[in-house]
């Protein structure tokens, strides 16, 4: 039988578990989000497998200039690349 202790520890670790996927690049997933734009119909709107596109967006595998134009142009954004691909410590070296 689950507590309500073991559900408010569970629920922590998902919210930090969904934090730390979006930092990489928040203004991306920001955009998405907005859009209600999911990784997988991105993926298949840029031509790569949803594996691949997470791996690419959680800093796991590089991800190319011509592959940041296409999710670009696939999310219809008027953010520039340098703003839609920010990181965190991006800003925080400013």
């Amino acid at each position: 039988m689950l507590t309500i202790l073991k559900i408010r520890v569970y629920l922590k670790k998902i919210t930090k578990f969904r934090e730390r996927s979006n930092e990489l690049y928040p203004n991306l997933f920001a955009e998405m989000a907005r859009k209600k734009i999911t990784q997988a119909s991105l993926a298949n709107r840029v031509h790569l497998t949803p594996t691949t596109l997470s791996l690419k967006l959680n800093g796991k595998a590089p991800i190319t200039l011509a592959e940041c134009v296409e999710i670009k142009k696939a999310i219809g954004t008027e953010l520039s690349i340098d703003q839609l691909f920010a990181s965190d410590s991006d800003a925080e070296d400013r």
